[in-house]
């Protein structure tokens, strides 16, 4: 029954996010900017109100459901970068010093400065 309970929750987890995508993807969006835990809320008032859905009403439910989420986006993510220094002192990076507190924040978002390099077969 735990497995079973698993499952579910995953399953769950996943139609949320397929809903999220479908969303940012219909907006031309970062999925990044819609929030989890509006979009739960939205799809628990829209269950709570309705139930159950013939097939006919899905449609206009996704897209009701959507709609809403869309009026809820987050607000853009700040470009982050941090030094690989930690506190402790019985670690293999080095130690956290004066100069990693002016670390130098990225200039383009990751997907401009990430490159993947394939091998041509």
């Amino acid at each position: 029954m735990v497995e079973q309970e698993v499952w579910s929750h995953l399953l769950v987890h996943y139609a949320i996010r397929k809903l999220m995508h479908q969303a940012a993807v219909e907006q031309d969006l970062d999925p990044d900017r819609l929030s989890f835990t509006g979009t739960l809320r939205i799809v628990r008032l829209h269950l709570a109100s309705h139930g159950a859905f013939s097939p006919d009403q899905v449609a206009r439910a996704v897209g009701w459901a959507i709609a809403e989420i869309l009026t809820e986006q987050l607000p853009r993510r700040r470009l982050r970068a941090y030094p690989r220094a930690v506190k402790r002192k019985m670690s293999g990076y080095k130690l956290r010093r004066a100069h990693h507190r002016s670390w130098p924040r990225p200039t383009r978002p990751v997907a401009d400065a990430v490159v993947v390099l394939s091998k041509a077969g």
